[in-house]
């Protein structure tokens, strides 16, 4: 499905990401619970973001899963999916 859908990716979603604009200001407004889910061992990139977020949302819950880069999902689909499933539980989001 991902092979499939990367002309739409290209296409449509990457454009429109470059375009967006998300600030500090904007993060400040969030209130909900917010979950970093993340492969330890991703690209430099990735652990620059994950500075990011954490200087932007403190309060932010944080799953590093091992031996697995940003492509986590693919990876270790079982450890990603639980690790949603408990925090979607315990935050009660429906």
């Amino acid at each position: 499905m991902a092979v499939r859908d990367l002309d739409i990716m290209f296409r449509l979603e990457a454009p429109a990401l470059q375009a967006w604009t998300f600030t500090v200001d904007d993060a400040k407004r969030i209130q909900q619970p917010i979950l970093y889910l993340g492969g330890e061992d991703s690209a430099k990139y990735f652990q620059e973001v994950r500075k990011l977020i954490s200087s932007w949302f403190p309060h932010r819950e944080e799953i590093m899963i091992p031996q697995t880069t940003h492509m986590l999902h693919m990876m270790h689909p079982e450890r990603v999916a639980a690790s949603l499933r408990n925090f979607f539980s315990k935050n009660h989001f429906q």
